[in-house]
């Protein structure tokens, strides 16, 4: 269990910072409109990495199944995007 929390905060702090901190050329390269939307999704995204770090130090059923849940509701989100 602690190993799945930390792979998949490795995924998501990177890309919460990077989201945070999206350069404006990066952004129009990519064609995200708001830059504010970046910077709120990069923190949610941030903040999610951050918790699954925490959780991984004592992990319990509900951790497991926030995890779940998380991670699918990621999922649901970034699919349609594709």
């Amino acid at each position: 269990m602690r190993v799945a929390l930390w792979l998949t905060a490795l995924v998501f702090v990177p890309v919460g910072l990077f989201l945070y901190f999206l350069p404006p050329g990066v952004a129009g390269l990519l064609g995200v409109s708001p830059l504010w939307l970046a910077r709120a999704s990069g923190g949610l995204v941030l903040a999610w990495g951050v918790l699954l770090l925490a959780a991984s130090r004592r992990p319990d059923p509900l951790g497991a199944g926030a995890l779940a849940g998380g991670n699918l509701l990621l999922v649901a989100a970034l699919v349609p995007a594709l």
